[in-house]
């Protein structure tokens, strides 16, 4: 077995350097793939992570405008927390990173997502090994899901097309 999917592999990755439109598709695939499951990987290690409070300083949607002047939205925070006496400050809102067309309406919903506390605090979740990093939403089942979803369904398609 191990044999034919040796075979497999380097015989789609000859066909990827060849420009073939199954090779194309294969790594097209197994990039999907590989960064689907790291996500994955990140996002149940920090369901794991533990949480504080901390002070938010700035939460809301950031406007870009591309070279070709399409409008993005992205999600702009900061934040500042104190894990065993030392403080730090944060930006990263969700393990997603989410840019979305105009009007952001799917940044706000993400924006929901962010568990405020009394007086103007926000539940930070942080790194244990490297308290530096930190998450003001947790990795929901649904969206570990979603990425295993997405990591697997290109293979599979690529898989039943092209064997």
């Amino acid at each position: 077995m191990y044999e034919s999917i040796w075979g497999y592999l380097s015989g789609h990755w000859q066909l990827l350097m060849a420009g073939e439109r199954a090779g194309v598709l294969f790594g097209i695939s197994l990039y999907a793939f590989l960064m689907l499951s790291f996500s994955s990987w990140m996002q149940m290690r920090a369901r794991r992570w533990p949480s504080v409070a901390g002070e938010l300083l700035e939460l809301g949607t950031r406007r870009s405008i591309t070279d070709d002047n399409y409008n993005s939205h992205t999600i702009k925070a900061l934040y500042r927390y104190v894990v065993d006496g030392v403080s730090y400050e944060g930006s990263k809102v969700s393990a997603w990173v989410v840019v979305a067309a105009p009007k952001g309406v799917i940044l706000q919903a993400q924006l929901k997502g962010v568990t405020h506390l009394e007086k103007g605090q926000v539940r930070v979740f942080y790194n244990p090994k490297n308290p530096k990093k930190s998450l003001l939403i947790r990795p929901s089942l649904i969206g570990l899901c979603v990425s295993l979803a997405l990591a697997l369904v290109p293979i599979g398609l690529h898989i039943y097309y092209f064997g």
